[in-house]
């Protein structure tokens, strides 16, 4: 009974949280190869564009991690649960 209200209560809170990092993680799976022939082979590696491009591109993956450790690291607490 316990595990079956723990698990009610993990699905809609928690990986609700998931798509849209699902999302943006697919989007730079398919554009990685685009990035690789555009920035990371061409021969002014270092102009201001690019710099802000990687700055775009992975903060934002960066800043995704935490948010996603902090909503899949407190699954199974049952003090949350309401009996």
């Amino acid at each position: 009974m316990v595990l079956s209200s723990t698990l009610t209560f993990v699905y809609p809170t928690h990986f609700s949280r998931s798509f849209p990092a699902v999302i943006l993680y697919y989007d730079y799976i398919l554009t990685f190869r685009d990035e690789y022939n555009l920035y990371w082979t061409s021969k002014t590696r270092f102009s201001f564009a690019t710099v802000l491009f990687y700055l775009n591109r992975y903060a934002t993956i960066l800043g995704h991690i935490p948010m996603l450790a902090l909503g899949f690291g407190s699954w199974f607490h049952t003090d949350r649960l309401q009996t």
